[in-house]
Parts: structure tokens; C-alpha cells; sequence
């Protein structure tokens, strides 16, 4: 029996704690027993039943602490994340019914000289090709831009069709849109055709936010967005409608990091109890004009726990949660559709000619780059991956960002941000629990 290499044993102001990765497990302990398990750590050739009592040695194995060989948890993770990766009961589509975008923000990815709209054709392409997934019990649909409200129609149309294929019981949607164009009867419309969440951006303060994402046709987007969200957020409210939740992106960099606190307030007293998020801004597809101005993951992490404990704002959860994410890019029936019926495998490339894997019109498939996603540059092949601590709880991070690391050099950090402060993320979960106790 060995300590396993999945385990962290530290102390955190006079107390002992012991988390271990693969089942999640997060135990203080007492003085004498952290000694013992310390030095069972660091002395290999110890007898594990000279260190521990039968009773320990029973509960430490139950709960993966020390195990008979550290390959037996990679090979239940590696089960677990390839069962999910090539299970065919469910369809993970993401929709963009337009390139088009009534506004203009400096960081925005994608390219607009190209703002086509998904016609009537393509719409009923792309319910054949919905179809032709034969083992789905269950599709997930976000709707993506561009802005998705220029095109509500399509929408509309196509989550009717598919509702009707296959029953609202095993159908979930959401949008992730600027909120602009969420008035009231959008809103109403899109939640009859079962969107259930609805993700709209703001970048700070009134002024900073109208600097960074102007809109076209007018200079004052902020106000038109938190009205809207507010009008939408009172209907739910008054209707009791307890299944619709509105998040609210705050996209951060250096340059508006320091107004988070504020805008939180400024919605909550204007609008509710509503979920307000940062997201900080990458630099996707070399796009930014002033990458200096982007915050590493390191930055985040900081910038994350000193909300906590300068301002008790926990907007991201110190403690991992029960199951392993991966990114959906490595799911076999993961998909993103453009407006022209171009098929990709991911949101943040949809646009690029060169990262097209196939077209629901013309029924192509490049095989060989699909497979690349799915398998290639793969964490569960990445010793300094599987022999990370934290692996168990890691989804391997981007793929995307993975094959430019591997083919075009880069040197992306495709590690969890918890990483970067692992010790603060659990004491924050300790201090959490002791007060919920």
C-alpha cells in the first residue's frame, strides 16, 4: 500500500488537512495522525500496518488516501472520461444563427466582414442532420453569435423543430447574447421555445462598458441591456418562473478589473438577487489589439481569492464539484453549426475556413480532423498530466489550445487556475465549511 500521488497533505493556520483528487475527499486531521501520514508519505519502505490502525487503514482506503497502486484511479478516470467522451445518447449543438453584430467590441473575436444569416434551407439542413444522430436521447443547444437576437426567427423555427423530434422532457437550450435586443416579447418568445438560460455581457461601469462594446446604432448599449434584463428578471419573478436563470458576464482585464465591485453592486440594487460572473479576456485567435492589458492565470487566481477575502464574494467555487469536466470539444457529438450549415468543433474558431470539419448541406466530413479533436494532444497520454495531483479533478484544459501547443509551438497554460493556488482554494473551502457548520 502506497500514499497516493493524488493526495495533498498540508496546514492552514494551526490546522491539518489531507484533500485527496480522486474522491474528492477533504479531511482535518489531528496532530498526531498528520504526523503519522506525513511520514508514511516521505518514508517509503514503512509497513503500513506498523504506521495505521486497522480501522485508519479501512477508512483511508475507502476514500482513495492510500491505495494499492496509483494506476488503478488513472484507469477508472480514463474509463470514465472516454465513456463520456463517445457516448452517443447526447447531442451537444452549437448554433449560430448569424455572423452579423449590432455591435462593434474591441476584443471580439470573430470576423464581421462576413455577417451572413442562416436562411430557410440551411434551417431544414440542419434538422435532417439533427436527425440523422440516431442513438440521441438528449439535445443541448446554445445559441451563438454574432448576436443570436438579430436572428429570433430562426431560432424560434428551429427549436420548434427539434422540441417536436424529440419531446421538451430531453431538450435544454440557453443563449449567450449582448442583451440588447432582449426586450420583452424576445424574451417571452424564447422562453416558450424552452431557453432556459440566458448568459448577457457587460464590461463594467456605464461609461467603460459603452467605450468597450459599442453598439452601432446607438452610444448608450448599457443602459438599453440593464433595462431589458431588468424587465425580463421582474416577468420571471412575478410569473415564479423557477427554471429560467439570467447570468451576468462581466468580461475583465487589467484595465476594468478594479470595477467589478462596483457594477456588482450597481446590478444587484438595480435589478435584484441576479448572478453576476467575471470572465476574463483572452487573447482567441490573436485578435486582441492590447494583449498587454490580458490577465494571466495567475492574475486570476489572485484576483479571485482576494474578492473572497477582502469582500466575501465567492463567485467561483473553491471546491471541485463531484464530476470531471471536459471540455465538449472532445465529445464525439459535439458540434458547432455556422449560419452557412459549416460544421466545427469549436465556438471560439467558427468563422476560420481552416478549421472546418464538414457542412450539413453538402453532407462532408474531414474525418481526420474530427478525430485530431477528440483524441489528439490528449491528457490522458500527457505524463506531466496524469502524474499531476490533480488530475483526477482536471479536464486536460483547451484542446484547441493543446494542438497549438503541440503543432504550432505555442505555449498556451492549459492548467486549471486552481492550480496556481491550490492551498487558498481549499483553506477558502475549509473556512467556508467552518462557518456553514
Amino acid at each position: 500500500m502506497i500514499f497516493s500521488k493524488y493526495n495533498l497533505l498540508f496546514e492552514y493556520e494551526n490546522k491539518k488537512l489531507l484533500y485527496n483528487s480522486f474522491s474528492n475527499s477533504f479531511i482535518e486531521l489531528e496532530q498526531e495522525l498528520y504526523n503519522r501520514l506525513k511520514n508514511f508519505q516521505l518514508n517509503k519502505d514503512i509497513k503500513i500496518e506498523n504506521q495505521f490502525s486497522t480501522d485508519e487503514i479501512i477508512k483511508f482506503k475507502d476514500i482513495s488516501i492510500i491505495v494499492e497502486n496509483d494506476n488503478i484511479a488513472l484507469n477508472q478516470i480514463k474509463y470514465d472520461v472516454l465513456h463520456k467522451r463517445f457516448n452517443p445518447e447526447y447531442l451537444v449543438l452549437t448554433i449560430i444563427p448569424t455572423f452579423d453584430c449590432n455591435f462593434n467590441c474591441i476584443y471580439c473575436f470573430e470576423d464581421k466582414s462576413n455577417a451572413m444569416y442562416m436562411d430557410e434551407l440551411t434551417s431544414y439542413h440542419l434538422i435532417e442532420f439533427i436527425k440523422s444522430f440516431k442513438y440521441t436521447k438528449h439535445i443541448s443547444i446554445t445559441w451563438f453569435g454574432g448576436e443570436p437576437l438579430l436572428a429570433v426567427d430562426t431560432i424560434k423555427f428551429i427549436s420548434e423543430e427539434v422540441i417536436s423530434y424529440i419531446g421538451k422532457e430531453n431538450y435544454s437550450s440557453n443563449i449567450i447574447t449582448n442583451g440588447f435586443n432582449l426586450n420583452e416579447k424576445n424574451f417571452k418568445e424564447l422562453i416558450n421555445v424552452h431557453i432556459n438560460q440566458f448568459q448577457i455581457t457587460i464590461d463594467g461601469t456605464k461609461e467603460t462598458h459603452n467605450k468597450r462594446r459599442p453598439c452601432i446604432n446607438d452610444n448608450d448599449s448599457f443602459t438599453i441591456i440593464t433595462q431589458n434584463v431588468k424587465k425580463c428578471y421582474e416577468y420571471v419573478i412575478n410569473n415564479n418562473l423557477k427554471n429560467i436563470d439570467f447570468i451576468i458576464r462581466v468580461n475583465l482585464d487589467k484595465e476594468n478589473i478594479d470595477e467589478f465591485i462596483q457594477i456588482g453592486h450597481y446590478l444587484h440594487s438595480k435589478i435584484g438577487a441576479i448572478n453576476i460572473r467575471p470572465a476574463f479576456v483572452n487573447d482567441i485567435s490573436d485578435s486582441c489589439k492590447n494583449t498587454a492589458c490580458i490577465m494571466n492565470q495567475a492574475e486570476q487566481t489572485e484576483f479571485l481569492l482576494e474578492l473572497f477575502k477582502k469582500h466575501g464574494i465567492c463567485v467561483e467555487d473553491f471546491y471541485f464539484p463531484e464530476y470531471r469536466y471536459e471540455c465538449g470539444v472532445r465529445n464525439m457529438n459535439n458540434f458547432v453549426i455556422g449560419p452557412n450549415g459549416d460544421i466545427y468543433k469549436c465556438y471560439e474558431i467558427a468563422g476560420n475556413p481552416e478549421e472546418v470539419v464538414g457542412n450539413i448541406i453538402t453532407k462532408n466530413l474531414d474525418e481526420n480532423k474530427i478525430i485530431r479533436y477528440l483524441v489528439d494532444a490528449d491528457p490522458l497520454d500527457d505524463s506531466k498530466c496524469t502524474n499531476c495531483f490533480l488530475f483526477p479533478r482536471c479536464g486536460g484544459g483547451c484542446p484547441h489550445k493543446r494542438l497549438e501547443n503541440k503543432y504550432l509551438s505555442k505555449k498556451n497554460d492549459v492548467c486549471l487556475r486552481n492550480k496556481y493556488a491550490i492551498k487558498q482554494y481549499l483553506s477558502n473551502t475549509y473556512e467556508m465549511f467552518s462557518q456553514n457548520s
